[in-house]
């Protein structure tokens, strides 16, 4: 019997350590299946985002394409003519003799002063004193001159 019972306490011994060897067998196989999933889900995560990349990149190209056609000259002429714009047609242009150190050269210097349809505007102080006079007479400075 001793024998017996020297058998069942080895045997208990070695199912319980067999047991607990397929235990951390399982845990071991479950830890490494957790990180390989968690490993694919982000290659899985990664792949995705570079292919929204690669979309948002043509996206963006295509939008800057569009751009330049919208502002280049002919569509910009185009639309232009569309809202009734037309280029001008007799352009006079002034030139300015800056050499002098005035700042208008004098040959245009000449003619605005000499010009007889030239009149300089009228100072802020003849403006204020003809608003008062309309508000006081109730007509205005030009008429008043006439009526006298």
């Amino acid at each position: 019997m001793a024998v017996n019972n020297i058998r069942q306490v080895i045997k208990s011994r070695t199912s319980r350590a067999l047991l607990l060897s397929v235990a951390l067998a399982l845990l071991a196989a479950w830890f490494f299946l957790s990180q390989a999933s968690q490993s694919t889900t982000a290659v899985i995560r990664l792949h995705q985002l570079a292919v929204e990349k690669e979309m948002l990149r043509r996206e963006n190209a295509q939008l800057r394409y569009q751009i330049s056609l919208l502002e280049s000259s002919a569509h910009l002429q185009e639309e232009a003519e569309k809202m009734g714009f037309a280029p001008p047609e007799d352009a006079e242009y002034l030139a300015f003799d800056l050499s002098s150190g005035n700042e208008i050269g004098p040959s245009i210097e000449k003619e605005l002063t000499s010009s007889a349809t030239y009149e300089s505007p009228p100072s802020m102080w003849s403006q204020i004193i003809s608003h008062f006079w309309i508000l006081i007479t109730g007509q205005s400075p030009a008429l008043a001159d006439l009526g006298r």
